[in-house]
């Protein structure tokens, strides 16, 4: 994407909506992008999200979680990516789209692939010479497995996580207001 006012980015697009995007000329990106991000403050205010505790708020929680279920920060970090430009997992996606995304910004294409190559190895993904969607046309088949499918087992771990990151807070929250758990005061 290219750089936006104040050097915000919204979260990754559908990759149909991408597409779209990618057609747009920069005049409209930058429309586009301003009307994304008014309606995004509008759905999501900053002061609203940070006062009832925003993403980093849980991630102690979904920190133990993702060990639960042995996986790496970059591991977890990749399953999320793909489940929401997967979107959970109905799309196949081409290894382009991960490569050149938010994927692990900072990280070089080695850690990438070496990264969906780990969720692959444990039956989370699996990579494809063609897509499912397209499977007659030579252009959506390739000599290297370039398309990626997220598979039911990644959608379950990230359905569980997300459950058991409400529950826990949940009951976290409980704990904190009824004095339960905390040393040196009474129980409830």
């Amino acid at each position: 994407m290219n750089e936006l006012n104040n050097n915000q980015v919204p979260p990754s697009l559908s990759p149909a909506l991408r597409t779209l995007y990618l057609s747009l000329t920069n005049q409209e990106r930058q429309q586009f992008n301003k009307v994304f991000m008014f309606l995004w403050d509008y759905v999501c205010p900053l002061k609203s999200f940070i006062n009832n505790g925003g993403l980093l708020h849980s991630y102690y929680i979904i920190d133990l979680l993702r060990s639960r279920y042995k996986l790496s920060t970059n591991q977890l970090s990749a399953l999320t990516y793909l489940y929401q430009i997967t979107r959970k997992g109905a799309d196949i996606v081409h290894s382009q789209l991960v490569y050149n995304g938010l994927l692990l910004a900072d990280a070089r294409q080695s850690v990438k692939f070496s990264t969906l190559g780990q969720l692959r190895k444990k039956n989370l993904i699996k990579r494809l010479y063609y897509d499912p969607a397209q499977p007659y046309l030579r252009r959506f088949r390739s000599s290297h497995p370039e398309f990626i499918q997220l598979l039911p087992s990644g959608v379950t771990i990230i359905h569980d996580i997300e459950k058991e990151t409400y529950r826990l807070l949940r009951y976290s929250s409980l704990d904190d207001l009824t004095g339960v758990n905390k040393k040196g005061q009474p129980n409830g």
